[in-house]
């Protein structure tokens, strides 16, 4: 009887220490039984992207980050990431890897899409991501502008007030200059009445040029 009891729990274990290696190998992103390749991104920064970070192509989960490490280079310091994609998925050559923000918490990931070469990265490959704006340069960019865009405004009040200046100035001379061109537009008005009803004047005053 003892020895019966000993071996169900014995069984037991066996099957909690099986379900907790699933559970295990669940978690971790692995799957049995099928293939996956690697290869490498650089980048010139990664801001807080993280290992075991997820990868997407073209929206669609496709492995993950297995590797995040410096690497010196001849054109400067870079981080080269290691990437596990699934081994149905082929990348494009010319594909355009970015790192991306993802949910309100900002967590990151990789983004892989677009590309049209003949031509798939091969595992153990090196290839470059696109660069991250630097937030420090696109603040001090929107700095310039804003400033930039009150000088502008402050040169736009002042040519306004020197125009109303102006107007003030010559007050009389424009009114008399508006004045004029009503007169000579009601003048044409009633030249070009008058030929309608009577277009023979014009024929008589060419035949008077002439002579």
């Amino acid at each position: 009887m003892k020895r019966s009891n000993e071996l169900k729990v014995g069984i037991f274990v066996v099957i909690i220490i099986i379900a907790l290696g699933a559970l295990t190998l669940k978690v971790g992103h692995f799957q049995l039984n099928k293939r996956h390749y690697s290869f490498f991104v650089e980048f010139p920064q990664v801001a807080t992207l993280d290992k075991d970070a997820p990868v997407r192509f073209n929206g669609v989960e496709a492995g993950r980050v297995v590797a995040i490490k410096l690497v010196s280079a001849p054109e400067g310091d870079k981080v080269r990431v290691t990437l596990r994609i699934e081994g149905d998925i082929r990348i494009r050559r010319d594909a355009k890897v970015r790192i991306k923000t993802m949910g309100l918490m900002g967590e990151k990931y990789i983004e892989i899409g677009g590309g049209k070469s003949s031509q798939y990265v091969k595992a153990g490959e090196v290839i470059s991501g696109v660069a991250l704006p630097d937030m420090d340069e696109m603040m001090e960019h929107a700095q310039e502008l804003s400033s930039q865009a009150q000088k502008l405004m402050q040169q736009l009040t002042e040519l306004s007030k020197t125009s109303n200046a102006l107007l003030k100035d010559n007050e009389d001379n424009v009114n008399k200059i508006i004045a004029n061109l009503v007169d000579v537009a009601v003048n044409f008005d009633e030249f070009s009445a008058d030929i309608k009803a009577h277009p023979w004047k014009l024929l008589f005053r060419s035949r008077e040029t002439r002579k």
